[in-house]
């Protein structure tokens, strides 16, 4: 399946999702931002968006949902998971 996309990739966050699930939740590690990481991503081949838009009440936590459907290829997914776990390194954000 496509989840098993991510558990091949090591990141820093932690996934959590239902097996078959067309998506999955990265809670992001210590002093990662969502709005950075979006900003890191933008343009690119992965589909993440921001817990801002699913929160109702309270403010929101740094957690990204992260797209593993669509029209890429599971290559495509690789390279983009891979990317945003680059990201998520400390001191990778150049500018």
């Amino acid at each position: 399946t496509r989840c098993n996309s991510v558990t091949g990739v090591q990141t820093c966050a932690l996934p959590i999702s239902a097996p078959n699930a067309f998506n999955v939740w990265l809670r992001l590690p210590e002093g990662a931002g969502r709005a950075d990481l979006m900003g890191r991503l933008t343009g690119r081949h992965i589909g993440i968006m921001p817990s801002d838009a699913f929160t109702v009440l309270g403010r929101p936590d740094e957690h990204v949902r992260v797209c593993l459907g669509g029209s890429i290829s599971r290559d495509e997914l690789r390279r983009g998971l891979l990317l945003m776990t680059d990201s998520l390194q400390p001191n990778a954000w150049v500018g």
